[in-house]
C-alpha cells in the first residue's frame, strides 16, 4: 500500500516543477514566435516521416532489449522479439518516463513488470538498473565521439576502450562488489543498499547476452540520428553538430532536477550540445531551442500515442483471457521479494 507524500517530497516535486518551466520561460522569453512557421517549414514531410519511423525502431529495439534482460530464457523459449505484455510494459514505462518530472515515472516499472509479466519486484529492478547502465555508457561513447576535432584514429581507440570496458564490466565490478556486499540483505541501507542492488543486476545471467547492447546501440542511434537530421534541417546546422545537440538533450536525463516532461532541462541541454560543438552565432539560441522543442514534443506525443495502444491492448487482453505469450509469467505467482 502506496503511502501519502511527505511534506519534502511535496516541496521537492513543487520544485522540479518551477525549476524545469521556469527554465523553459527563459530559454523561450525572447523568442520571436512570428519565424516559428517559418523555421518549422524547414522540416519537410520526408524528415518527419523518418523521424516517425526511427522512433518506432528504436522502440522494437527497447522492447527486444527487455525481452532478452527481464524475461527468463526458459520463459522465452529462445524468443528474441518481444511479447505483447513485454511491449506493454515498455510503451507505458516510457511514456510514464516522458511526463512525469524527476524521472519519477521509473517507479512504475516494477509495477509493470510484475502486472504484465508476474516479475518479482527484485529481479525487475535490477533489470531496470541494468538498462540504465547501458544507457549511460552508450550515451557516454556517443557523446565522446561528437567531441570535435577528434581523428579518426581516436575515434577507433575509444570504440576499443569501450568495447573492452563493456567485457570487463560484469567480472571486475561484479568481484569488486562481492567482496563490498558478500551477502545480500533486505534490511540494507544507503550505500550497501544501492552496491547491492548493482551487484544483482551485474550477476543475473540473462544480463550477459550480447545482443542486449545491440538492441541499446540500435535504439540509441536511430533515436539520435531522427534527432539530428531534424535539428540540423531547423538550424542549418551541419548532421554532426545536431548529433551533438540531440546527445546534450538526452544527457540531461542524467540530472538531479528535472522539470515535468523535461521541459527546459531537455532543450537547454540540446542547445548547450550545439553550441559548445559548433560555436554557433547570435541567432543560433532562437533556432536551437525551437528545433529542440519541436523534436522533444513529438518525443512526448509518440510516447503518449504509444501508451495508448498499450492500454488499449491490455483491455483487449483481459477482455480475452490470459494472453499466451513468450515470456509472460503467472500473474498469480508468488512474489517473495521486499516490496520497493
Amino acid at each position: 500500500m502506496s503511502s501519502k507524500p511527505t511534506l519534502k517530497q511535496r516541496i521537492r516535486l513543487v520544485l522540479t516543477w518551477l525549476i524545469g518551466l521556469g527554465l523553459l520561460g527563459w530559454l523561450m522569453h525572447k523568442l520571436d514566435w512570428s519565424v516559428l512557421p517559418q523555421i518549422l517549414s524547414r522540416i519537410d514531410a520526408a524528415i518527419w516521416l523518418g523521424a516517425a519511423a526511427c522512433i518506432v525502431v528504436s522502440y522494437a529495439f527497447r522492447a527486444s532489449r527487455m525481452q532478452l534482460v527481464l524475461v527468463e530464457p526458459h520463459e522465452r523459449r529462445g524468443r528474441i522479439l518481444p511479447s505483447r505484455a513485454v511491449w506493454r510494459v515498455m510503451l507505458i514505462h516510457n511514456a510514464a518516463i516522458n511526463l512525469l518530472p524527476m524521472r519519477g515515472g521509473e517507479l512504475s516499472f516494477p509495477w509493470l513488470a510484475r502486472r504484465e509479466l508476474g516479475q518479482p519486484v527484485s529481479r525487475s529492478v535490477a533489470a531496470l538498473m541494468w538498462m540504465r547502465i547501458q544507457d549511460l555508457g552508450v550515451l557516454l561513447l556517443l557523446a565522446a565521439l561528437a567531441w570535435p576535432g577528434l581523428s579518426l584514429a581516436v575515434h577507433a581507440a575509444l570504440v576499443a576502450v569501450w568495447l573492452l570496458g563493456v567485457v570487463l564490466l560484469q567480472p571486475v565490478a561484479g568481484r569488486v562488489l562481492r567482496l563490498l556486499v558478500p551477502t545480500a540483505s533486505v534490511q540494507a541501507t544507503g550505500w550497501r543498499k544501492a552496491a547491492g542492488a548493482l551487484r544483482a543486476a551485474l550477476e543475473e545471467p540473462s544480463h550477459n547476452h550480447p545482443l542486449t547492447w545491440f538492441c541499446t546501440l540500435g535504439n540509441w542511434a536511430v533515436k539520435l540520428a531522427a534527432g539530428s537530421a531534424m535539428l540540423a534541417a531547423v538550424c542549418h546546422v551541419s548532421f554532426g553538430t545536431g548529433w551533438a545537440g540531440a546527445v546534450g538533450g538526452e544527457l540531461t536525463a542524467i540530472l538531479p532536477i528535472q522539470g515535468p516532461a523535461s521541459l527546459g532541462t531537455y532543450e537547454a541541454g540540446v542547445k548547450g550540445g550545439m553550441a559548445w560543438i559548433a560555436g554557433l552565432g547570435a541567432a543560433a539560441p532562437q533556432e536551437a531551442v525551437l528545433g529542440a522543442l519541436a523534436w522533444h514534443l513529438m518525443l512526448i506525443a509518440a510516447s503518449v500515442i504509444g501508451a495508448a495502444l498499450a492500454g488499449f491492448s491490455h483491455l483487449r487482453a483481459a477482455a480475452a483471457g490470459p494472453e499466451d505469450a513468450a515470456g509472460a509469467r503467472d500473474p498469480k505467482q508468488g512474489d517473495n521479494s521486499a516490496p520497493v
